[in-house]
This record gives C-alpha cells, structure tokens and sequence, in this order.
C-alpha cells in the first residue's frame, strides 16, 4: 500500500484526504453487484494506475487503506470499539441495534447490558438527550464515546450516570480513554422491555419461565400473560438473555471471521448474516 500512499500524499492534503475517506466509506458496499473500481477511477486514479492495482489488489482493500488511514469517521471509532470485545468469551456485540426511536451504534450484553452512542468530529450532538433517553428505557449502562472536540457539549448534554469515554487518533493509533465510568440505570421501563420482544421470543419466555405450553393466539394476549406474571428485574434479566439469543450467531461469526474481514466491511456482513 506504500504506493497507493505516495500517490495519495501527492495529489492531496490532510483535509481533501479526510473528505475523500469520508465519501469512499459512504459508498462503499459489501454487495457482488457494486463495482467499486467505478469510483475509485472516477474520483481517485488514473486509467493506467487502476490497470497497475487491478493487478495487486482487491478494490476492498485499497477503500481500506484510504478510509482506516486518514478518515475520521464512525467505521473507524465501530471497528476499535468491537475488537476490544473480541477478548471477553462472555460478551455478545450488537451493532446498529434499534431502540426506541433511536439506532444505538454498538452495544454489548454479558452479564450486564451496555450501550455506546458514538460521536466523531464529523458528527454533532443535537439528537444526543433523545438518544440517550431512549436507551435509558433498555440498557443498564450507557456510554458516549466521543471526539475530545464533544467532551464538554457531551458532559452539559448527558447526565451523570452516563459513562463518557474519549477516543484520539495519534500517529494513526487509536486510543480509547475513560473519563467518566457509567454507573447503574435505574430507569429501565418494563413497557419498552415488553414492546422491545417479538411474537416468537414471547412463546419461548411463556414456555421456559411460565411453564405454559397452550400459547395465547395474539401477540397483545402474550403481551399480557408476560406482564401479569413476570416482574421488571425478571424481565431485564429475561430480555438479555433474549438478545444474547437473537443476536449470537451474528457474533459468533464475526468472531470467527475477525482476523480475515476488512474492517470497513464489519457493519455490512453482520447486518447481512443469518
């Protein structure tokens, strides 16, 4: 990649290079149909030079190098974020995980639920109270991870349960500091527990924790069999052993595959699994 990088310091500054990884990881596609030599020709190289790559490299790869080494955006701070959890045999992550109104960036279950919104430099913070709020309603520990250039607008923003934590890039290293440790939510709403379960999850926790195999027809009578029966901190620990299920042969594919997958393809292929 040393060319690429030579070409790539010649024909743009810093700021041009940060748009141009910024627009590459917009476009970019883990999909068989999608030529990404279209645009790398059209807003990057020359004919001769995309001939002269064709030879040596998967166009995946060459998005890649531009997007890890000089973007400043979301796929970066996702990828770091997640391989910190590749460690932990007890951790299943969630990407992209619907909460509420809201699309919580990464989240974690193990013996405790976990949530990162994440905020780059090229992000603002106007939607950030009502993100929070809504994972406030499911999660027990909630973090933003952050730009320094976020930390003071994040700590006006978020209240102080929320754990903040800071990311830097440093000779492109990336580092990832605790300035504030999240402490227990207590709000967590059993109405947004039970909205947040599917029909067929329903009939396994009426089965498994009622012990009873004659399942209501409805979702709505399921919903009140569970209610009337199953307090708030049975259903927390209910819920993520929920999630744990529906999202565990996700993640155990990407574990399997983490070494060998781009990291600006992760979002793509786990969204698309199973």
């Amino acid at each position: 990649m040393e060319e690429i990088h030579r070409i790539l310091k010649s024909r743009y500054t810093e700021d041009e290079l940060t748009k141009l990884a910024t627009k590459l990881d917009k476009e970019f596609r883990v999909n068989y149909f999608w030529n990404g030599w279209d645009l790398l020709e059209r807003e990057v190289f020359s004919e001769n030079e995309i001939f002269k790559l064709k030879l040596e490299y998967r166009y995946n790869e060459i998005y890649n190098f531009i997007i890890m080494k000089y973007g400043r955006n979301e796929t970066i701070v996702k990828y770091n974020l997640i391989k910190q959890f590749m460690n932990n045999s007890e951790d299943i992550g969630l990407m992209e995980f619907n909460v509420g109104n809201s699309r919580l960036d990464i989240g974690k279950i193990n013996g405790n639920s976990y949530a990162y919104e994440i905020k780059t430099e090229l992000d603002n913070t106007l939607r950030l109270e009502k993100q929070i709020k809504d994972y406030e309603k499911i999660f027990e520990f909630i973090y933003v991870v952050c730009h320094y250039k976020h930390l003071e607008n994040v700590r006006n923003i978020v209240p102080k349960k929320v754990g903040i934590k800071v990311f830097n890039m440093d000779n492109y290293e990336f580092k990832f500091n605790t300035v504030r440790k999240a402490q227990k939510n207590k709000s967590i709403k059993k109405e947004f527990l039970l909205e947040a379960i599917n029909s067929k999850e329903y009939e396994f926790i009426i089965k498994k924790y009622l012990g009873i195999n004659k399942i209501p027809l409805y979702k709505k009578d399921k919903i009140k069999l569970v209610d009337k029966n199953i307090k708030k901190i049975e259903l927390i620990e209910i819920y993520k052993e929920i999630v744990k299920l529906r999202q565990s042969k996700k993640w155990h594919h990407i574990k399997q595959k983490f070494n060998v997958i781009l990291p600006i393809e992760l979002q793509d292929i786990y969204s698309n699994e199973y």
